[in-house]
């Protein structure tokens, strides 16, 4: 959370958005708009970028809620844009409906950005009236809340968070999936399935990135344990909660799975992932047939121990983390190196020596390898997969790379900092260079609130940063 002015101490309106040479903001339109009619209006101070994929995803939200409120709420929204042209600046605010500082602005832009510490972007600082800050924390408040935060002051947002807490201490299924006049989930053919039909069973709630890598190994698996228990009769079933924004990715990924779903941009997707307070993808939300939550995440479960992990109870973790106890304990070196009628390994010169000869210290097992086991032999966690792809892909211990063909691209030889500066390729040569492969998180749970104040440099892409490069290591807020 960036730490803005909270001393208490209110702004003067005029002297904060205005210039010695400008005393109006803009619309989209072009048109002027004076400061001085902005008096005694509750104020949103919207840092916001064309180029930041959380900032896309929390505007249509912001936008929503400005247009539910502006005719009644005496509130006005003013775009402070991080962009790096007017170009950018202009296609972006043509999808706004609320004031700007002009784009040429660009002193006014870096001393509102300095004037409330914003260490990254979207972010939402919330004046009263008189222009003192009611919150530096307004992105926040509009995603978990949205109209029903209006006012946004500290006794209406503790109000809300007691009501949160009383509706978690009477968490149930209807409570959950139920917004508004929908009381249904869909499937993949279109049909409405109500909620009341799932009540009783045991529920996993799937938080699904369509483009994620990790959904895409996890999708498979958890289809495969889903189907089994529907074909033992288990009482359980599955429902999707879709953090893509673009429908046709969402249709074509979702038409393959044998469950259902919430609709794609309902507004109860946005409020379960605040509420289970996701962090990582794939998020697997158990459920249990009375309504209460009995697991904030299962999916490593499910990727080590399948249908063996069901029903996600207490009791049933305690049974794995037994086996799992016993399993060390019985360990051996054979049971760990021996495959099959492969009970040797290999020494530098090729010699095959029987893994029962290692117990005696002879050969260090440093100095020998283990035959590879077959894939059926091998029982990785999702994230050990990956870790070894990963390992594979850039070659650990292999051959030094080219950084200039690494990084760049035919018609690209730059990087790009979180404020659209390039960087050369060329001038990263001779330093030690970190690779963090990183991706969209979708929902506002992964903001750019984590790569800040030209910490780190970045392939770039709408979303997220692909890559950083570690001798620049970022500061988290």
């Amino acid at each position: 959370m960036a730490g803005a002015v909270q001393d208490g101490a209110p702004h003067d309106v005029q002297s904060l958005l205005s210039s010695p040479d400008r005393d109006f903001l803009i619309r989209n339109n072009g048109d002027q708009v004076k400061v001085d009619n902005l008096k005694g209006k509750k104020i949103g101070l919207y840092f916001s970028a064309s180029w930041c994929g959380p900032c896309h995803r929390f505007t249509p939200i912001l936008v929503e809620v400005y247009n539910e409120l502006s005719p009644e709420a005496d509130l006005e929204i003013i775009f402070i844009s991080a962009d790096k042209d007017e170009e950018s600046f202009r296609g972006y605010f043509s999808k706004m409906p609320w004031l700007a500082i002009p784009f040429s602005d660009s002193d006014k832009r870096d001393s509102l950005n300095e004037l409330f510490k914003v260490r990254g972007i979207p972010h939402l600082v919330i004046l009263d009236g008189t222009g003192t800050v009611l919150t530096d924390s307004g992105d926040e408040i509009i995603r978990k809340y949205g109209v029903e935060g209006y006012p946004f002051t500290p006794e209406r947002i503790k109000e809300l968070k007691d009501q949160e807490e009383a509706a978690r201490r009477n968490q149930s299924l209807t409570s959950l999936l139920v917004h508004g006049t929908r009381d249904f989930v869909v499937s993949s053919d279109g049909n409405q399935v109500p909620i009341t039909e799932l009540e009783g069973k045991t529920v996993g709630l799937y938080f699904l990135l369509s483009k994620n890598r990790a959904c895409g190994d996890f999708t498979p698996k958890l289809m495969e344990v889903y189907e089994k228990l529907k074909a033992k009769g288990e009482s359980f079933e599955v429902v999707l909660i879709p953090l893509d924004d673009d429908e046709a990715s969402f249709n074509q990924t979702f038409e393959s799975m044998p469950w259902l779903s919430l609709p794609l941009k309902d507004k109860k997707c946005e409020k379960l992932v605040t509420y289970f307070e996701l962090s990582t993808l794939p998020t697997l939300v158990i459920i249990g047939p009375n309504g209460k939550t009995l697991h904030s995440n299962v999916s490593e479960t499910v990727e080590e121990h399948g249908i063996a992990a069901y029903p996600f109870t207490p009791e049933k973790f305690a049974e794995l983390a037994e086996i799992e106890k016993q399993r060390e304990e019985s360990q051996t070196l054979e049971s760990i190196l021996v495959s099959g009628d492969l009970d040797f390994v290999i020494g530098k010169e090729g010699t095959k020596i029987p893994v029962s000869d290692l117990r005696s210290g002879s050969p260090p097992l440093e100095d020998s390898q283990a035959p590879s086991p077959s894939a059926n032999d091998t029982q990785n966690t999702g994230r050990e997969r990956e870790a070894t792809r990963m390992a594979d892909v850039v070659g650990v211990g292999a051959a030094s790379h080219d950084v200039q063909s690494l990084l760049s691209s035919p018609d690209r030889d730059f990087l790009i900092r979180n404020n659209g500066d390039q960087v050369k390729v060329d001038s990263l040569k001779g330093k030690k260079i970190g690779l963090y492969f990183s991706a969209s998180c979708g929902s506002g749970f992964h903001h750019w609130k984590g790569w800040n104040q030209d910490s780190g440099l970045g392939l770039g892409g709408e979303d997220c940063a692909s890559l950083l490069l570690g001798t620049l290591v970022p500061s988290l807020p």
